[in-house]
């Protein structure tokens, strides 16, 4: 490529510019247009501009306006020429007179300047040519399509998934596919018609290898059950190797077979493959006979048929998946047209559809009429639909389109950018019509000499044959240096290594915290000591807001803004962090839930202890024993239910900000500034939202609940900054782009970012995107997916690298999957070694060997943050007096657990009433609209919603009054509530009734649910208990020898998996249903998991299975410790073996209607348990 120089550019045909980081993109797009307004006469009108946010559209207008208004002043003769355009100008327009009439012209018209985002660019085109084409008027914008896809899989699902083969459904749900499950590969692309879906499905005989299979099936099920005890002994005889066979494994894999036996082959069983002929062979010890039976050889010839059926299911899902993309292509623009609604991916899809249609000729020539000229900015984050439409544009030879971009900052593929649309662009054009701009005019000369040297020290660095590097010269003047002590910064690319004292790489969780901790304190040296700024007619001290941290993600973000508010060192968030994925917005949504039912205390004391109302556990303790107190609190929920009636949602924050005191308490925080942005933003787009729909606060809540529940590409709901004050800027690598700063940290630059494990999605030979569902090639076609993404990781490393103007701090080590990154390819490719080959020397010897070629990089052991740091302290503030001194001891370790939370690993998550319904898929199977025929209960949808809905109706019996009457009543409510068909009401009275009338106690056959005497039950009963100290190993300890193989199947190993952080605090819940019989205490919880779609699935082994699968073991034994304590609080001479009757586990769906012999668990945990937990786990104010 020719270096740029703008005068030599021309103005006609299609030209390529590509700009490096810092050289000058957005001025040369400006100099160009500046040409355009002078050279051909255009009016800004005329002069198509495309850039890719609305932060830069405005950014340019700004910039291109002040460009006139000085040249303006420049050919009026009351300044001089300045710099390169200047004279540029000059030359091309010698006649002032002449050039000051046009840009005058220019500048009285400049609001209709047609500058736009590609989406506004596109919508513009499709509403001034509505009948070139073909487009609808006035269409309503949306920007989540999202509940648009899920309903039209939904119909998918009802009409071609529920109409196919019961074998075929069968293996969908043994597999867990639902709707949005055989969406999701599609999904992203599912419109797109550039993608390429492989392979093409063979046409197999599904239903023969299934009917072979449960031939087999039934076959070995019957030998399995005459003969299980002789295949056992013949499996712990001696001659198999121990390895495979130990006497532990084979009881393991006989009681997977005996579940498995017992429900449907569609099931996979990985250890079917233990009990068949051949593997029992390849196990046999030399000089030993292999065991024989026929159950061995009917398993080896089951296993085949299973593998069968397995590739006959892929091929069947791969045409499920063609079929559904196919609907999508009929369905969404259909259903879209008929509610006049678009989406932004729509727009573009829309016009690319008219340019190529049949009036597609005649809209290009009236587009190239209507914009004389084009200039495309950020074109690296194009995709071939977004190239097409410009192409098509500027068909005509002459037509003037500049497109400028840079390769090397494509970083946005998780949005649609395809890079290889970019390449594909670029090699079209003619050579000589490809230009560069090869001068960095961000960056001081060291700098850029030693990024130069950086990414020359690999021949690939892009891992892309159409990207390569190419130095840049530094066009920064000589006089802008850093100042240290008044001497220059001579090595302003420092990379900080990472001290490791081991043999093997450092963990990763182990080095975050001290490296925040270090990078902090070098901030807070650098705010302290003589360090200053000089530019060539100033100089002036570093302040906070000269420094910015650029990290990968959020949690990376909060780590180092923890370590620099423990410095007193003012610091901002910037990245692409919406406000839906922050604490603020699930405590607004609990605050919501309680004043939705004022009168639920339960909701009330949840909404409290969340963090927007300054309550903790203490605080809500004295509260609930002042009657005054606890009145006043329900009332200020009440106040904000009133609120919200009379003026919506900013009323009721009105309400809660000062009645209830949320504006005090979060402004006395350390982050209030940052916590009220938060609550404020996310009120304001719940305001917005409630004039989309009727207003109503259930309303309110299920938008704030679906917003958090899934990712929303929109930026009005991106965090805002909270201040515009001197502070350090923390900024995602991906929200930097564009940006520069004086100095820039780079932390986490060894933290390799995961790589996909889904269905490939790749781009093949011809550069076109291909999706692989299962072709013999899908692990070659996962390494190029995997490369791909490695890929835009060293781009993504390149944008990093560029951010800074007078020096970079890079952290660097031996730390584990170091050796994945970008930067180790740069820094030690030609060492031939691997990253545990590697010590802190070595690593030193690369980087001085390096710094060989460019003075300007450093390199030097992290210092290590002081024990006892001195806190930042601004000069501006030294007279405001400092705050009192805190003096106490805050235990970090103190939390709220739930046994949700300790099976999901700690995860802050609202605790649901329905647990087993978070651990279901969350959409349904059935569309919950209209159904043809009234199927049974197995066929009622799941997810969190069915649960929610049969636990409602459940919760809100008079057990002792179930007539049939008001049963229905209620199920009608709670079915309608949920959003579900009253045509289910015949099959959820139908279920209740066999639930209520199901033997439940082994002991009292005769006694059933709807014999229970008025106020003998209670149903969601929460309960607190005081932790005194829980952990693994607490717990695991607890349960010692209370456990047995027979009754709780694996979840002794189930427990020894988890991994619980040793914590104090309260342990918190929900039990379904308590009832008192006979003077023993039962405690009842609902289950609306689905285990299948016969009884036989909810047996004895079924049910023990889903017990232990699910943790349940865990969540009764729990619930039972929190019944025993609240018991023995309230019944004098309590004992636990006389009064306690254990805990019934109804799964709803399985219950029949003959006697309750299946569908419900039973177990009553030991009173050593009991004990064990009193000691280990709970603190002496609970016992």
């Amino acid at each position: 490529m020719k270096p740029l120089k703008v005068a030599d550019i021309q103005l006609d045909g299609t030209s390529l510019i590509e700009a490096s980081a810092g050289t000058g993109k957005t001025w040369t797009i400006a100099a160009l247009y500046m040409r355009l307004l002078l050279e051909r006469s255009l009016l800004p009108e005329q002069i198509l501009v495309v850039t890719y946010t609305k932060a830069a559209t405005a950014e340019l207008k700004e910039r291109i306006r002040q460009r006139i208004l000085a040249t303006l002043e420049l050919f009026a003769g009351h300044r001089q020429t300045e710099d390169e355009l200047d004279h540029l100008l000059i030359a091309a327009c010698p006649d002032h007179a002449a050039g000051h009439r046009l840009l005058t012209r220019a500048l009285y018209s400049f609001d209709a300047a047609a500058i736009f985002t590609i989406h506004g660019f596109c919508q513009r085109a499709l509403g001034d040519h509505a009948f070139e084409s073909r487009s609808l008027f006035d269409t309503e914008m949306v920007s989540d399509q999202s509940a648009l896809l899920n309903a039209a899989a939904d119909d998918f699902w009802r009409t071609h998934v529920m109409t196919a083969p019961t074998d075929l459904q069968a293996g969908l749900m043994a597999r867990g596919y639902t709707p949005q499950a055989l969406l999701e590969p599609i999904k992203s692309h599912c419109l797109s018609p550039h993608l390429k879906i492989i392979p093409d499905p063979e046409q197999v005989d599904f239903t023969a290898a299934v009917k072979r299979r449960q031939t087999l099936f039934g076959q070995a099920s019957d030998l399995w059950r005459a003969a299980r005890g002789e295949i056992i002994a013949l499996l712990l005889a001696p001659g198999l190797n121990q390895r495979s066979y130990k006497p532990q494994q084979v009881e393991k894999a006989a009681l997977l077979l005996d579940g498995w036996f017992a429900g449907s082959p569609a099931a996979a069983c990985d250890k079917l493959a233990l009990f068949s002929t051949e593997n029992l062979r390849d196990n046999t010890n030399k000089n030993c006979q292999t065991p024989s039976h026929p159950f061995f050889d009917l398993c080896h010839l089951l296993l085949q048929a299973c593998g069968e059926a397995g590739y006959a299911f892929d091929q069947a899902l791969i045409r499920l998946h063609l079929e559904l993309r196919q609907w999508l292509a009929r369905e969404l623009p259909r259903r879209k047209r008929s509610e006049n609604l678009r989406c932004f991916d729509d727009l573009l899809l829309d016009l690319h559809h008219a340019l190529s249609g049949e009036t597609g000729a005649a809209l290009a020539v009236n587009l190239r009429e209507q914009y004389r000229a084009a200039l495309i900015d950020e074109f690296q984050d194009t995709d071939r639909i977004q190239w097409n439409i410009f192409r098509m544009i500027a068909s005509a030879p002459s037509y003037p389109l500049l497109i400028i971009g840079d390769p090397k900052q494509a970083i946005y593929s998780f949005r649609g950018a395809d890079i290889h649309a970019y390449l594909a662009a670029g090699s079209s054009i003619a050579k000589d019509m490809r230009w560069t701009l090869d001068t960095n005019r961000r960056s001081v000369k060291p700098l850029v000499d030693a990024v130069n040297a950086l990414f020359k020290n690999n021949r690939d660095p892009f891992l892309c044959n159409g990207i390569g590097f190419h130095p840049v010269l530094s066009g920064r003047h000589t006089a802008d240096q850093l100042l240290i002590d008044g001497q220059p910064d001579n090595t302003p690319l420092r990379f900080w290594i990472c001290k490791n004292n081991d043999d093997q790489p450092q963990n990763k969780t182990a080095v975050r915290r001290p490296i925040a901790e270090s990078v902090a304190a070098e901030i807070l040296r650098l705010l302290t000591v003589d360090c200053r700024i000089r530019l060539a007619d100033a100089e002036r001290p570093v302040t906070p807001a000269d420094v910015a941290v650029l990290v990968r993600s959020h949690s990376q973000a909060c780590i180092i803004q923890e370590a620099l508010s423990s410095l007193a060192i003012p610091s901002i968030q910037h990245g692409n962090q919406t406000i839906f994925e922050t604490f603020e917005a699930l405590d607004l949504l609990r605050i919501l839930r309680a004043v939705n039912e004022p009168g639920n205390e339960s909701l009330v004391k949840e909404a409290m202890l969340g963090g927007l109302l300054g309550v903790n556990v203490n605080t809500l303790d004295q509260i609930l024993h002042s009657d005054t107190e606890w009145d006043l609190w329900l009332g200020r929920f009440r106040q904000m239910d009133a609120a919200f009636r009379t003026g919506g949602m900013i009323a009721l924050t009105s309400v809660m900000l000062e009645e209830c005191g949320a504006r005090q308490f979060l402004l006395g925080l350390k982050d209030g500034e940052r916590r009220m942005t938060n609550l404020q933003h996310c009120v304001e787009l719940i305001h917005q939202s409630e004039a989309e729909r009727p207003a109503s606060l259930a309303g309110c809540i299920d938008w704030l609940e679906s917003r958090i529940n899934r990712r929303q590409e929109d930026d009005t709901a991106l965090l805002r900054l909270e201040t515009d004050s001197q502070a350090v800027r923390i900024v995602t690598i991906h929200a930097s782009k564009g940006l520069q700063y004086p100095i820039v940290f780079i932390p986490f630059a060894w933290d390799a970012p995961p790589l996909s494990k889904g269905d490939p999605l790749f781009h093949d030979r011809d550069g076109g995107m291909t999706l692989d569902l299962g072709s013999p090639e899908r692990d070659a076609h996962l390494q190029a997916a995997r490369l791909e993404q490695q890929a835009e990781a060293a781009r993504l490393l390149y944008v990093a690298m560029t951010r800074a103007e007078f020096r970079c701090y890079v952290v660097w080590g031996a730390i584990r999957q170091a050796g994945s990154t970008p930067l180790y390819r740069l820094l030690h490719a030609g060492a031939g070694k691997s990253l545990k080959d590697f010590n802190d020397q070595s690593i030193m010897a690369d980087i001085a060997a390096l710094s060989a070629t460019a003075p300007g990089i450093g390199t030097e052991a992290m210092p290590l943050a002081p024990e006892q740091p001195v806190c930042f302290s601004d000069t501006r503030m030294q007279n405001i007096p400092p705050p009192p001194q805190f003096l106490g001891t805050i235990h970090d370790e103190w939390r709220i657990s739930s046994f949700s939370s300790l099976t999901a690993h700690g995860d802050r998550l609202p605790q649901p009433r329905d647990v087993d319904a978070l651990q279901q898929t969350d959409s349904k199977e059935i569309d919950s609209g209209q159904i043809s025929s009234v199927p049974g209960i197995f066929d009622f949808p799941r997810g969190a919603q069915a649960g929610t809905c049969l636990h409602e109706l459940f919760e809100k019996l008079d057990y002792a009054n179930a007539a049939h009457e008001p049963m229905e009543a209620l199920a009608r409510q709670s079915l309608q509530r949920n959003g579900f068909d009253t045509e289910w009401l015949p099959v959820i009275t139908g279920m209740a009734t066999h639930v209520l009338q199901a033997p439940l106690l082994l002991e009292d056959r005769q006694f059933c649910l709807n014999r229970l005497k008025p106020s003998s039950w209670v149903t969601e009963m929460e309960f607190y208990l005081p932790l005194e100290q829980i952990s693994a190993s607490r717990l695991k300890a607890a349960f010692d020898g209370q456990l047995s193989m027979a009754k709780h199947g694996c979840f002794p190993e189930l427990l020894a998996s988890l991994h619980i952080q040793e914590s104090r605090g309260m342990l918190t819940g929900f039990i379904d249903m308590v009832f008192e019989h006979q003077g023993r205490y039962y405690i009842v919880d609902w289950k609306s998991n689905h285990l299948g779609s016969t009884p036989a699935c909810y047996g004895e082994a079924g049910l023990r299975e889903a017990i232990c699968a699910n943790a349940y073991t865990l969540q009764y034994h729990l619930y039972t410790l929190a019944l025993d304590r609240l018991l023995a609080s309230r019944i004098p001479g309590y004992d636990y073996d006389k009064h306690f009757g254990g805990a019934i586990y109804v799964f709803l769906r399985g219950v029949d209607a003959c006697g309750g012999r299946t569908g419900i668990y039973r177990d009553r945990p030991t009173s050593a348990f009991i004990r064990n937990a009193h000691q280990l786990l709970f603190s002496p104010s609970a016992c």
